[in-house]
């Protein structure tokens, strides 16, 4: 049976360690550049300022990140604390990099540029693309997933803890019988998808088009005019097409719930002999997970996006 650890930081630099679970709940998406914690534990003694929290599920790292609350109460029942804490790299989506044309640029280039993210790491990746353009107010997340696009059409990602990946690293199965699950189906969100893109060009025409064939289909039509992307000058239809894919991401999932928790993290592959709606289900990848705790023991909530990023 997977066991749970949380240990805090306190601003004295000591550490507490958190052990009578009421609820706990860990939460990453595909899309989002960071984990988020939250629950209740109570406590029998004081505790202080609380900085950080570390968790361990299995004695594996799943999460490292700085308190965005954390509480301590009393009621009848006893001294309580409650807390969320979003990763340490949330940090790439808050803060922004010096605007600019960036030639020839690693991972590592964008990684290290001006003040770095604490405790964020990296994958190894040597390879240029022809360039970065960072505009004004951008994040470096934002400066990472265009990297991400140009160099192999992927999304970048996050992994336990904290870790940026732009590349998949296609991992063994995790296999969930059919017994184990708990609750499944498949659904589709449309809201966020626009149908297509109009760009101006260096003329300050609306001459720079894509129309988003997933919208389409689906008789969808929100259209947006943009000004022009100095991004994607070296390939306008690309760009258009990154933007229009990602607001139709996760549009089609599957879920499933079953009793325990396996190790899975992002684009972690699932496979099982279950039916899903009458469908064969095959193998995989995770495109967002919710793992719960309590006292009756964990429950993994698991769902797998079909979009253009994901599952295709």
């Amino acid at each position: 049976m997977s066991s749970i650890k949380i240990v805090a930081t306190q601003y004295n630099r000591t550490e507490v360690t958190l052990t009578d679970c009421v609820s706990f709940r860990l939460e990453k998406e595909r899309y989002t550049p960071y984990s988020i914690v939250s629950g209740m534990y109570a406590i029998n003694g004081d505790i202080g300022e609380v900085m950080h929290l570390t968790v361990y599920i299995d004695d594996v790292n799943v999460h490292y990140g700085p308190i965005d609350k954390f509480e301590v109460k009393e009621d009848s029942t006893g001294r309580y604390v409650t807390f969320r804490s979003s990763g340490f790299s949330m940090g790439l989506a808050q803060n922004n990099i010096t605007p600019g044309m960036r030639y020839s640029p690693t991972l590592e280039n964008l990684m290290v540029s001006g003040t770095e993210t604490p405790f964020v790491t990296w994958e190894n990746r040597t390879e240029t693309i022809r360039y970065i353009f960072v505009k004004e107010g951008s994040s470096r997340w934002d400066a990472i997933v265009a990297y991400g696009r140009k160099l192999n059409n992927s999304y970048p990602y996050i992994v336990f803890p904290n870790k940026v990946r732009v590349t998949w690293d296609d991992p063994a199965a995790i296999t969930i019988n059919e017994a184990e699950i708990i609750k499944k189906g498949s659904g589709s969100n449309y809201s966020s998808m626009v149908s297509g893109y109009y760009m101006k060009d260096i003329e300050d025409e609306y001459t720079l088009t894509y129309g988003s064939p997933v919208a389409g289909m689906r008789s969808i039509i929100r259209e947006k005019y943009i000004n022009l992307d100095r991004q994607w000058l070296d390939d306008p239809e690309g760009g258009l097409k990154h933007k229009t894919d990602y607001t139709s991401r996760g549009y089609r999932y599957y879920f499933l719930s079953y009793a325990g928790y396996k190790g899975e993290d992002l684009r972690s592959n699932i496979t099982t002999a279950a039916k899903i709606i009458g469908e064969d289900f095959g193998t995989k990848e995770v495109s967002r997970l919710v793992v719960e705790y309590s006292k009756k023991g964990f429950v993994t909530n698991l769902w797998f996006y079909e979009d253009e990023y994901a599952g295709i």
